[in-house]
């Protein structure tokens, strides 16, 4: 059988009964029901010849398992003709609400339509931004422990005199107290455990454009302190140049004062970070 064809028609069927689902949504749940339909009649092809290799395998069975596997095939067969009876009724129903749909929409204001296809767009604009901040959040992590693993790879002074343990610090440049007052959907962290940040599985979410460089530098066998120094400012003020144009962006859609939830720090501090 095909992979899981019910949980395909179920989802079609989903869109179907969605009262806000567009035309769009509905044509693709549409082509879905119709290629659960094309999946199971190959399948039926195939049906003639899988009987034949149960009859030839019959010299090694007993007609009792013969007889188990061919009603098997006949189940498997009846179930792909009932299923496909669904999926061409589902098709067909929706077909009909996307006729539906499309009367409507053309019988709307053009403005109207405007309007909600600008606000649409704007709601995504702001989802994107929300996501980002969480996602700087961790990149200015990342900065810190690439940033530490490169000075690790400077070299050692001369001497065999010197022994010691090389401790490098790289402070992160937005800092305990902006992710704390920073509240947008998505952040802070579930009952505020910051420590999160931290955990390999969020590493993934760092800004290769970014932070790349500095990796590169870990990879090489030596670097020059020069190198590391100049690495590190330039991706901490890279960040900090686009944390203050995410919050500022985030600013632009709320010019009459934020909802409760929304938090942000100074776009002033953010840019004075920024330029040092």
């Amino acid at each position: 059988m095909m992979n899981d064809p019910i949980a395909a028609l179920e989802q079609a069927h989903a869109a179907l009964q969605n009262r806000a689902a567009s035309a769009a949504a509905l044509k693709l749940a549409a082509e879905e029901a119709r290629g659960v339909v094309v999946a199971l009649d190959a399948e039926s092809e195939l049906a003639p010849e899988q009987e034949a290799q149960v009859l030839r395998a019959m010299t090694s069975r007993s007609i009792v398992e013969t007889l188990k596997a061919l009603e098997a095939l006949d189940d498997e067969s009846a179930s792909r003709a009932l299923t496909r009876k669904i999926a061409m009724h589902l098709a067909g129903a929706i077909d009909v609400r996307v006729r539906e749909v499309e009367a409507a929409e053309a019988a709307r204001d053009p403005a109207e339509v405007r309007r909600e296809q600008e606000h649409a767009r704007r709601e995504a604009q702001k989802e994107a931004l929300f996501a980002r901040v969480p996602a700087l959040f961790r990149t200015d992590f990342m900065i810190s422990k690439l940033g530490k693993a490169a000075w690790n790879c400077t070299p050692r002074p001369v001497g065999s005199h010197v022994s010691y343990i090389r401790e490098f610090s790289v402070p992160r440049v937005l800092g305990q107290n902006v992710m704390e007052s920073t509240r947008v959907p998505g952040w802070p962290p579930r009952h505020s455990d910051f420590a999160q940040i931290e955990q390999p599985n969020y590493m993934h979410d760092a800004d290769e454009g970014i932070v790349g460089p500095l990796r590169r530098l870990c990879e090489k066998s030596s670097v020059y302190d020069d190198e590391v120094t100049i690495a590190i400012d330039r991706a901490q003020a890279t960040l900090l140049k686009e944390f203050a144009q995410v919050c500022a962006a985030i600013r632009s859609h709320y010019p009459e004062g934020y909802p409760r939830f929304i938090a942000l720090p100074s776009i002033t501090t953010a840019r004075a970070l920024a330029a040092e």
